[in-house]
């Protein structure tokens, strides 16, 4: 046992994959101290007793091999992961709309599942539709501890992408530089929302999607400075929509198992926004 963990080369956003998977009642936002935080979630997977399978050795933003035990739960047929969004809780909690009914637990750190309503990682948090979103796409989920967080059924992606509803709809746009998003640094630089930035944005609304597969290797050749950006939309209810940019003129929503692609035009008029 000790031999074959010395052999797991530890991805840089573990605590990405672990904090959501170990637990959906005591959620926290992303941490801005990556290594303490790696610890501290190999004390909470051992003392979980999770498997080791659930740590994901490929790249950490790679959703199609995400954990089984990443923060999950089902309602009427669709299954609802946590969002990376960084939407404060206190604007969640002003779209929470019509309650929906608490989560019971059912998913085990084997991936047993059972896919009945509120079949979850995690049981006695309330589940709420969010005002002015489709239920099919996105709900809310208000923690044992007071916590509001985005949980999104991504799995349609032109469905998807669409019941964001961005077109027209942002207030503001800002970057981050592959460096910083790497090592989760709130270093983000605004940028104007002027024609070339609103077109790229609204024709994303309405973009194509590309099945990503389990031999894709963008995010490895393109992770890098230059090659890979994070952009953030602010939207006018005051949620946030954060996107990876890559400069092949790819799209990833991390949520999605789908690249998206807009027209050329577009991307490089936005992408050279980005510096």
């Amino acid at each position: 046992m000790n031999n074959h963990l010395k052999e797991i080369e530890i991805p840089k956003k573990l605590d990405q994959k672990i904090e959501a998977g170990v637990r959906m009642h005591k959620v926290k936002r992303r941490n801005k101290k990556p290594f303490l935080f790696v610890a501290a979630a190999f004390v909470l997977m051992i003392i979980c007793g999770y498997a080791l399978k659930s740590i994901q050795t490929t790249d950490p933003s790679d959703s199609s091999l995400k954990s089984d035990m990443i923060a999950t739960f089902y309602y009427e047929g669709n299954r609802y992961v946590m969002s990376d969004s960084p939407t404060s809780s206190t604007t969640l909690n002003k779209l929470k709309d019509a309650y929906l009914g608490k989560t019971k637990g059912g998913i085990d750190e084997f991936g047993t599942v059972d896919e009945d309503n509120f079949t979850s990682t995690g049981a006695g948090d309330t589940v709420y539709t969010m005002k002015g979103y489709n239920k099919e796409y996105r709900l809310l989920l208000e923690s044992q501890d007071g916590q509001t967080l985005i949980f999104e059924n991504a799995k349609e992606p032109i469905a998807f992408i669409h019941a964001l509803k961005l077109k027209n709809n942002v207030n503001k746009v800002a970057y981050r530089n592959y460096s910083d998003w790497d090592y989760a640094r709130d270093a983000y630089h605004t940028v104007s929302l002027n024609e070339a930035v609103t077109d790229f944005v609204n024709e994303l609304e309405h973009a194509a999607a590309i099945e990503r597969t389990i031999g894709d290797t963008t995010y490895e050749e393109y992770r890098k400075e230059g090659s890979f950006k994070e952009f953030t939309l602010y939207m006018k209810d005051g949620t946030v929509n954060q996107f990876i940019l890559f400069k092949n003129g790819l799209i990833h929503y991390p949520n999605s198992d789908y690249y998206y692609k807009v027209s050329q035009k577009e991307f490089k008029a936005f992408w050279k926004m980005l510096k």
